[in-house]
């Protein structure tokens, strides 16, 4: 049974946060159910149709739901201020925060929190700098202080289509490293959209997307022998008028 979007938006109308991230996260069930298969979408027209419904869905229950563009995604590029030694000074704590990684679904993750927000990705997280950026592109924002090193480097690593819960509605994911052994790179960044084809896209080192994780279904595909991904993803949440 197709959904109507006006009709579950105007339900979350009705929610609190927490029985919207409920739902949000009932419709992805929904929408990762009309799939072809973990990351294709279905050629039967009845699938897609209702796949494209619950995409609508999500695209628009939330109350900063006329911020995002298309595929969710703000911003796709290389700003200033990630500079060679920022960079550099990332993967080099990429590389130190490799052996404190644990499995996180199908891929390694370091969640990064001390004490004294000491670590360079901790600094980039708190920087005016990033904030005004994000604020510029995706609209008034709150730092969520979560940041976590993303680490795929074993054949068959992904990160499934999901969406992001409320508190890291906004996600700023840096490439940090991206080897293949083959000349042309098999894993990517995915993201998912009504009546659109799925976006496949993959970041340089150095390049970040802004996205808004909790209004579209997004993941990355299996890497490859000899394919390695190294990302960092700091989080922020929308802020909404008083």
């Amino acid at each position: 049974m197709n959904l109507n979007p006006a009709t579950i938006v105007e339900l979350a109308n009705r929610l609190n946060p927490d029985e919207l991230d409920a739902l949000k996260y009932r419709l992805s069930i929904a929408a990762i159910s009309e799939m072809e298969n973990t990351f294709d979408c279905s050629l039967d027209a009845v699938k897609i149709e209702r796949f494209n419904s619950v995409l609508h869905c999500l695209a628009t229950i939330q109350p900063f739901a006329h911020r995002v563009q298309d595929y969710g995604i703000a911003y796709i590029g290389r700003p200033s201020f990630i500079s060679d030694e920022v960079l550099l000074s990332l993967q080099d704590e990429a590389v130190r925060f490799r052996s404190n990684a644990r499995v996180n679904g199908k891929q390694f993750i370091s969640p990064v929190d001390t004490p004294n927000c000491c670590t360079e990705c901790e600094k980039l997280e708190a920087s005016s700098e990033l904030h005004d950026f994000v604020t510029s592109v995706a609209g008034p924002c709150l730092q969520s202080y979560v940041s976590n090193y993303l680490y795929y480097d074993t054949k068959g690593q992904c990160s499934e289509p999901h969406v992001d819960n409320a508190f890291t509605a906004i996600t700023v994911m840096l490439c940090l490293r991206h080897d293949s052994a083959e000349s042309v790179k098999s894993s990517s960044s995915v993201s998912y959209w009504p009546d659109k084809p799925r976006l496949s896209y993959n970041l340089n080192p150095g390049e970040l997307s802004i996205f808004f994780g909790t209004c579209a279904l997004h993941g990355r595909t299996p890497v490859r022998d000899g394919e390695i991904v190294n990302s960092l993803l700091i989080s922020f949440r929308p802020k909404l008028q008083e």
